[in-house]
């Protein structure tokens, strides 16, 4: 192996830095979600949930609509009581 200790040490303080810098970026989405579900009376998980179906619609509209109507037909197989057009006997 030819690398030395102070290779070494810069590399970790650089990982380090890079891990000090994503939590404060993943703290700053944190509190915007928070910031935004207070104010619209909203919960963190929606739009937690929300931003991620984005990003996916984002990727390819066609792809997302497909795999999203295939997963709620799924879901509502399995979960029936989730079907609000079902009337109650």
């Amino acid at each position: 192996m030819d690398i030395t200790k102070k290779e070494l040490e810069t590399f970790c303080q650089g990982i380090q830095t890079l891990k000090a810098e994503k939590k404060e970026k993943a703290d700053e989405i944190k509190a915007r979600i928070e910031a935004l579900a207070c104010s619209k009376e909203l919960t963190k998980k929606s739009i937690s949930k929300f931003i991620k179906e984005w990003e996916e619609a984002q990727k390819n509209k066609e792809d997302y609509v497909l795999v999203d109507f295939e997963s709620d037909a799924l879901l509502l197989i399995a979960m029936p009581e989730l079907n609000s057009s079902v009337e109650e006997s």
